[in-house]
């Protein structure tokens, strides 16, 4: 008979080395990357480029951040934060 591995469901989001987006870092990626264009954009109270739909601006540059609000969503969206 064959032995079958136990593997525990894990969440990315429990990785130890994941790291959340903080609002700091997503201004700062903005603030550095002033020379990208993001014609009708506004900044909000908070200091952070808004696109005109209203949502936060994430540079096109910025690969990690992406793929780490990506993680995010999809473990918000499919239930996988619990066990």
């Amino acid at each position: 008979m064959a032995r079958l591995a136990v593997v525990e469901r894990v969440s990315p989001l429990e990785e130890a080395d994941f790291v959340w987006p903080s609002e700091q870092e997503i201004r700062t990626l903005q603030q550095d990357a002033r020379a990208e264009d993001h014609t009708g954009a506004q900044w909000n109270e908070e200091r952070l480029v808004m696109t005109p739909a209203g949502q936060v601006w994430i540079l096109t540059s910025a690969g990690e951040l992406h793929q780490r609000l990506c993680v995010i969503a999809h473990a918000g969206a499919s239930g996988q934060l619990r066990h």
